[in-house]
């Protein structure tokens, strides 16, 4: 009879080290869902003395493999509560476009009084800008190519002793023609040309022409064009030719 009560408290204790420590992956012993009060503690600590010491240490290391066994679980919830490691790729250094290449040139600066002295394509272009202002009309900007083409025809008259917008015997508005070679950006264009030589032979009066003139005065106030570029060159004979091109960009 004594050995039936000494396994009955041994399950009794089991009981009560399985509320201490709430194994709930060891299914083999359920803990009791009622509260475990302190008399019960006293009077399973009083059994336990009773056992041999041998079934002690067999129960403790028991309650040591269930407090073992709880550990791993906690730390698994802490992981899992734990933010989300962000693996998502760095995104790539943004390449910056290449730019197209401008082609307006800054646009001139003349110092002291642009319409005197020899006629200059500075001089000229800033001479236009301000008629231009007077007029209401924008600013043209220079452009690489318009530049180009007008220098092209200033020298062709120049050095062919001729004055027309057709090429020397030939029926082509060589100028122009030549700017649409170059590949300018224009849905259309204009050309003003001016011969001077002597006392005429200024930037001032070389404008002063061009504004006299209602044709050339069109093209030089017109507010559809944008973009320009202006051309001089010397004949061996003493003569300026001036050139300048508009261009209505596409």
């Amino acid at each position: 009879m004594k050995r039936g009560v000494i396994l009955t408290g041994a399950l009794v204790i089991l009981g009560g080290i399985g509320a201490l420590h709430t194994p709930t992956n060891v299914s083999a012993l359920e803990a009791p869902t009622t509260q475990v009060s302190s008399q019960d503690v006293s009077q399973w600590q009083e059994l336990l003395g009773a056992l041999p010491p041998k079934l002690q240490s067999a129960l403790q290391q028991l309650s040591d493999r269930f407090s073992q066994a709880e550990a791993p679980k906690i730390q698994s919830e802490a992981k899992n509560h734990s933010e989300p490691k962000d693996t998502a790729k760095p995104e790539p250094a943004k390449v910056a476009a290449q730019q197209p290449k401008k082609e307006e040139i800054s646009n001139p600066t003349v110092a002291g009084n642009p319409g005197e002295g020899l006629p200059q394509a500075n001089n000229l272009f800033v001479l236009g800008n301000g008629v231009r202002a007077k007029h209401n009309a924008a600013a043209l900007s220079l452009h690489e190519k318009l530049t180009k083409s007008a220098q092209f025809k200033a020298e062709d008259m120049a050095k062919n002793n001729y004055f027309a917008h057709q090429g020397k015997n030939s029926s082509r508005m060589n100028g122009l023609d030549y700017l649409k070679e170059l590949g300018a950006p224009c849905k259309s264009t204009s050309e003003n040309i001016q011969k001077a030589w002597g006392t005429q032979a200024t930037n001032q009066k070389v404008m002063d022409s061009w504004v006299n003139s209602p044709a050339h005065f069109r093209a030089l106030i017109n507010p559809k064009y944008k973009l320009t570029g202006l051309g001089v060159a010397k004949s061996s004979s003493g003569v300026y030719y001036s050139v300048q091109h508009f261009c209505e960009v596409k």
